[in-house]
């Protein structure tokens, strides 16, 4: 697939075909060896999930490609720890906020009971 088409575009070329269905595993990733090679030698990027699958049909990847892929997953697991640590961090203002809240509520009442 071309970057720039749609996602349900036209495709450059079909290198092979995938049936998660297959029982015989050597039968699920069939692959046109030589063309995958080609494509990768002249700089194609395949995505995580392809390149799991060219690996599991015994293609080799350049090491660019397999060290971008590691790259962007460590990249993708840092943004979904700092936003973890975002959402806690709100979550433990707006307890703090409700406990202020609750004290404010409470001194409050008290004058109150004192007369």
């Amino acid at each position: 697939m071309d970057i720039r088409s749609p996602r349900d575009g036209t495709s450059i070329e079909n290198l092979g075909t995938y049936d998660p269905l297959e029982k015989d595993q050597s039968k699920a990733v069939v692959l046109n060896a030589d063309r995958v090679r080609y494509w990768l030698s002249v700089g194609a990027q395949p995505t995580e999930t392809v390149a799991t699958l060219i690996s599991k049909a015994g293609i080799e990847l350049p090491a660019g490609v397999v060290k971008e892929k590691a790259r962007l997953r460590t990249a993708r697991t840092l943004t979904q720890t700092r936003q973890a640590a975002t959402e806690v961090k709100k979550a433990a203002k707006a307890a703090d906020a409700a406990k202020a809240a609750e004290a404010k509520k409470a001194a409050a009442a008290e004058p109150a009971k004192a007369e």
